[in-house]
């Protein structure tokens, strides 16, 4: 383990680090001043861990792609991260990778060769408008999406093929709609999706269908309608409904287990002062 953490002198690495054949991590975090990664890297043949969060790395190096023992590559806030190599298929035993906060403007199609990737995370990537339809490929492993903050206004129709998926997360994206397709992500626990505020119509009537589903997010955006059939969400236990301000009435039946309800004041008087509501009252006091 080599932790350079908060180096903030540190400009560059000697190209020696590559002879660190048994290096199990490399933490350079908050390194500031690093803008540059060595090019060769097929000695480390070891590593599990690169931790360049914070730093000013601009690229990185194709060679990235001979660490195949590698299981997190970790560049939150690097803001001047501006490419990701093809390369980066080669990476097959990785688990996590995160990217928010940089400057990417997409992401390589072989990213879906990533066949071990559970989460990834694209938070705060303002200049990435689409996912690669490629994306599907990582069904049989991927169980956390981050697009939260990106310029992503649509997900691939291949989203419906990640079955792992558990929790998904879109806040303050321009998502416009609930994909229909949604409800093939039967294992689904989490959905937020809340500041989306190009997000509006009806949720589609098949996300009942989602009976793993414990959290649905949806403060601050223009939904105007939930289906009836949330009735039958017998996991749902919070709805967050809050500044939804299109969002005129609920179903009439809430979902068996729901224990936490926000609504805006003026729909929360309106459902007290209505016995056509009385099923919500518990979640209304």
């Amino acid at each position: 383990m080599l932790i350079l953490e908060r180096c903030s002198r540190l400009v560059h690495l000697d190209p020696s680090i590559n002879d660190l054949k048994l290096l199990v991590t490399l933490n350079l975090k908050f390194c500031s001043e690093l803008t540059v990664l060595p090019t060769e890297k097929g000695g480390m043949n070891a590593l599990r861990e690169h931790l360049i969060d914070g730093t000013s790395v601009r690229e990185l190096a194709a060679s990235i792609g001979s660490l195949v023992h590698l299981q997190v590559l970790s560049a939150i806030n690097c803001f001047s991260l501006v490419h990701v190599p093809d390369s980066v298929w080669k990476l097959e035993a990785l688990v996590v990778l995160a990217f928010d906060g940089a400057n990417i403007l997409e992401l390589p199609k072989s990213i879906g060769d990533l066949k071990k990737l559970r989460r990834l995370s694209l938070r705060d990537c303002r200049g990435l408008e689409e996912l690669p339809d490629s994306i599907d490929k990582l069904a049989d492993s991927l169980e956390e999406l981050d697009i939260s903050g990106t310029g992503i206004s649509q997900l691939p129709h291949s989203t419906k093929r990640l079955r792992n998926l558990k929790t998904l997360k879109m806040d303050s994206c321009f998502i416009r709609e609930l994909p229909r397709e949604i409800e093939w992500l039967t294992n689904l626990e989490e959905i937020h999706a809340s500041l989306c505020r190009s997000l509006e119509g009806d949720i589609p009537s098949g996300i009942w269908l989602l009976r793993h589903l414990r959290e649905l997010r949806l403060r601050a955006t223009r939904i105007s309608r939930l289906p009836p059939e949330i009735q039958f969400m017998s996991s749902l236990q919070t709805l967050d409904l809050f500044h939804c301000n299109f969002l005129e009435d609920l179903p009439t039946i809430p979902p068996p287990d729901l224990s936490n309800l926000d609504v805006n004041p003026e729909l929360k008087k309106k459902m007290l002062e209505s016995s056509e509501f009385s099923r919500w009252s518990h979640l209304l006091q």
